[in-house]
């Protein structure tokens, strides 16, 4: 290595100018010139002039290659500069005794408009030129300036290498209108040119189902809401409800309101819309005593039912279900009465034939009837009456009564007055 630590007194010796000499020629990459060649087997530093060498970037070109070897056969980088015009440049890599593809270098002139057109042709099929491409590979970005807005399912032919679908994201065609006439980014994949800079997908909602005042951004661009935001016309967080045209059934209100977003809370606390509707008879005096109808408890005084009616009692006995007061049991036969429905008062049995008579239950209402002995039965031809009283309280309730009588397979009339 040549001497590097000279001073003001030191004397060169022949010796070490040739030092220096072998490590100037040992560093300076000399251009040469080569008409032909296969580029594979320059691996050694220099700038070479090369015409037409195989394994070339492209065919039937001129110009300069420049070799930089780090590492015998595993680093090796070659750059081509063509002599075109425009110029063009190329480099590539070997690693390892395998070189790998050429790729072109773009020129800062180009990177300014690179792979930019505007379109002609039509709105389904549009048409442009763009200098840069010359094949259809995968990943290939342009940018265009469509002319006209779009058609239904439009294809771009960029310098009629063949036209190619243009789709959104979601591998959509975009609709009619959907492409303005402005600048869009496009990348080849496949068969198709994807649109870029999409953002998220749309959902489905209309104009309607968008409450008025708010927007909604479809492929159309921003829709305007037409439903009417409801509630607090009144009162606030209340809505006035109306009966609905099905009617009421057994338990239930049919009530109705205007269709519309219901957003003003706060009528029945926090998260709820209150609804409403006015009866001028819905109040406590229409709802029978005891009566909790929606909330609205009842103060009408409970009145009485009357239920009238035919039965035929059989040859039953008694058999001292109706204790007598003057002791033993009162009657020979039971008379049977189901489906009135009404807590029972005061029941009355009549009937002409046999031995007649009738039999009555008043435990509140006849002032002659001896207390705790309601039940009163008189034989007609014998004007004899008893006073009796039920043995088993499930003898007389709203859905069975039980009484005696002295006549069998006898048709009664009936008459029950209750609640």
């Amino acid at each position: 290595m040549a001497k590097t630590d000279w001073g003001m007194n030191d004397i060169v010796q022949p010796s070490d100018l040739n030092q220096l000499g072998q490590e100037i020629n040992e560093n300076t990459i000399k251009t040469q010139s080569t008409s032909g060649g296969n580029l594979d087997t320059f691996k050694n530093n220099g700038t070479f002039y090369v015409n037409n060498p195989a394994n070339g970037p492209i065919a039937n070109f001129y110009g300069y290659l420049q070799v930089i070897n780090i590492g015998a056969d595993s680093h090796v980088m070659q750059l081509v500069h063509s002599l075109s015009n425009p110029p063009r440049m190329w480099m590539r890599r070997c690693t390892v005794g395998t070189w790998w593809p050429w790729e072109e270098v773009a020129r800062m002139s180009t990177m300014q408009n690179l792979g930019y057109g505007v379109t002609a042709g039509t709105s389904i099929a549009y048409l442009a030129t763009i200098a840069s491409v010359t094949a259809l590979i995968d990943g290939l970005r342009i940018t265009v300036k469509l002319h006209v807005t779009n058609g239904a399912n439009p294809t771009i032919n960029v310098n009629g290498l063949g036209a190619r679908a243009i789709i959104k994201p979601n591998g959509s065609a975009p609709s009619a209108g959907y492409l303005k006439a402005t600048v869009y980014t496009l990348v080849l994949s496949g068969t198709n040119f994807i649109l870029q800079g999409e953002g998220g997908e749309y959902g489905t909602a209309v104009a309607a189902e968008v409450v008025a005042g708010k927007t909604i951004g479809t492929e159309t661009g921003l829709v305007a809401g037409t439903m009417p935001l409801r509630g607090g016309e009144e009162y606030a967080g209340w809505v006035r409800a109306e009966m609905g045209p099905t009617g009421p059934t057994t338990g239930r209100l049919h009530l109705r309101s205007p269709l519309g977003a219901y957003l003003n809370g706060g009528g029945n606390g926090a998260g709820y819309m209150g609804i409403f509707a006015d009866d001028p008879d819905f109040i406590a005096a229409n709802v029978r005593q005891g009566v909790d109808m929606f909330g609205l408890l009842g103060a009408m005084p409970v009145g009485y039912t009357i239920v009238a009616g035919t039965v035929t009692n059989g040859s039953i006995s008694t058999s001292n279900r109706f204790p007598s007061y003057e002791g033993g049991s009162d009657g020979g036969y039971i008379v049977e009465i189901t489906g009135h429905n009404v807590t029972p008062r005061i029941v009355l049995l009549m009937n002409n034939a046999f031995y007649g008579g009738y039999t009555l239950y008043c435990e509140e209402l006849s002032p002659d009837t001896i207390v705790g002995y309601p039940i009163r039965s008189r034989q007609t031809n014998t004007t004899r009456t008893d006073f009796s009283r039920h043995a088993n309280p499930s003898d007389f309730t709203s859905s069975y009564i039980c009484l005696p009588s002295w006549s069998p397979d006898t048709t009664f009339k009936y008459i029950i007055i209750g609640q």
